[in-house]
């Protein structure tokens, strides 16, 4: 009898039992759809990274339009074709130029 114990407890002892194995399937793929969900979602990483772009896109546009008004505007002064009018409209780069001058 003690050797019938001993062979239940070595068989029961090596390996993984099949419940152990449903679980951790299961587990892992919960964990790949909510990784799958993060990254391809309506808010997923890659459109959020996507949206940047087009943020940063659209901001150096607009940057680069306003530092050209600010030359032209800084060539016309210089050339004396500004509005050096007075009526209070002057950026303040253009009334800290007339105050230099």
């Amino acid at each position: 009898m003690n050797k019938t114990l001993k062979k239940k407890e070595k068989t029961n002892s090596n390996g993984i039992t099949l419940i152990a194995l449903v679980i951790t399937i299961i587990v892992l793929l919960i964990l790949a759809g909510v990784t799958i969900n993060l990254t391809l979602g309506e808010n997923g990483i890659f459109r959020t990274a996507e949206m940047a772009g087009k943020n940063y896109t659209q901001a150096q546009e607009q940057e680069l339009a306003g530092i050209a008004n600010f030359e032209n505007e800084i060539n016309n002064i210089i050339a004396g074709t500004g509005n050096n009018s007075g009526s209070g409209t002057d950026t303040p780069m253009e009334s800290e130029i007339m105050e230099t001058e």
